[in-house]
C-alpha cells in the first residue's frame, strides 16, 4: 500500500481552489483595512466573514484534496518508520559510544591530574630537602643570619606541564563542554535577576503567564505588562 501511493503524484491541491483563495485574500485585505468600529453593521459582517471561513475550513476538511494530502502524510509516516528503523541502531550506538568516550575522557583527566600532583609532590619534596641541604651548609660556613634568611625565604612555586598521554584515543577529538542542571530554581532566578545580562538564560513561559493573568485578574507582577485582549469562542 504504501509503495503503491509514494509512487503516485500528489497534484498542487491549491489548483482546485483558485477563486476560493483569491476571494479570502480579498476578504482579508478588506479586513485588515478596516477601523475597528461599534457600528452594528460592521461588527454582524466581520462575524459573517469569519462563519464564511469556518465553514469553507470544514468543508475542505471533507474534500478529497484533503484526503489525498492526509494519505500522503500518512505514507510519509510510514516510510519515515520503515527509515528510522534502518538507522535507529547505529544512531544509539554513536550515542552510547560517545557517552562511553566522554566517560573515559574524564577518567584519564583525573588520572593525568593526580599524576601531575604527584609529581609536584616529588619536586616539592625535592625542593625542600635541597633549601635543607643549603641552609646546612650556610650554617657549617658559619653564617647563621644568612641561613636563617634563606630559611625564611618561601619555596618557588612548583608547576609541571602535562605530559603527553599515551592513553589519548588519537583519532578522536573531545572537546569540554560544560551542562549545567537547575537545582535551585529560585536561586537560580534571583542570581540572574542580580545579573541582567544574563537574562537571555530564563525564557518566561508566555502561555503559563497568560494562564495565570486570566485566573488572577488582580495579580500584578513586576516588569509585567498586562494587556487586556478578548478572544472569540466559537458557540455550537
Amino acid at each position: 500500500m504504501a509503495n503503491e501511493l509514494s509512487t503516485q503524484p500528489v497534484e498542487d491541491v491549491s489548483k482546485a481552489y483558485v477563486s476560493e483563495i483569491n476571494s479570502f485574500q480579498e476578504l482579508l485585505k478588506e479586513l485588515k483595512g478596516t477601523p475597528v468600529n461599534l457600528s452594528p453593521l460592521t461588527g454582524n459582517y466581520v462575524a459573517e466573514v469569519d462563519a464564511k471561513a469556518k465553514a469553507f475550513l470544514a468543508a475542505y476538511a471533507q474534500s478529497k484534496e484533503h484526503r489525498a494530502v492526509e494519505k500522503s502524510w500518512e505514507v510519509h509516516k510510514f516510510l519515515k518508520a520503515m527509515e528510522n528503523k534502518v538507522t535507529e541502531y547505529p544512531l544509539l550506538i554513536r550515542k552510547a559510544c560517545s557517552d562511553w568516550l566522554s566517560q573515559r575522557e574524564i577518567l584519564r583527566r583525573r588520572k593525568i591530574e593526580a599524576e601531575r600532583r604527584e609529581r609536584e609532590a616529588v619536586a616539592q619534596k625535592q625542593q625542600q630537602e635541597e633549601r635543607e641541604r643549603e641552609i646546612e651548609h650556610l650554617k657549617t660556613l658559619g653564617k647563621e643570619e644568612e641561613a636563617e634568611q634563606r630559611a625564611a625565604d618561601p619555596l618557588p612555586p612548583v608547576s609541571m606541564p602535562e605530559s603527553k598521554d599515551e592513553r589519548k584515543v588519537e583519532q578522536v577529538s573531545m572537546v569540554e563542554k560544560r551542562i549545567g542542571k537547575v537545582t535551585d530554581k529560585a536561586a537560580f532566578v534571583m542570581w540572574v535577576a542580580t545579573n541582567p545580562s544574563w537574562l537571555h538564560l530564563v525564557d518566561p513561559a508566555e502561555s503559563e503567564l497568560k494562564r495565570a493573568l486570566t485566573a488572577n485578574p488582580h495579580l500584578q507582577i513586576p516588569g509585567v505588562a498586562v494587556e487586556v485582549v478578548y478572544e472569540k469562542r466559537n458557540r455550537a
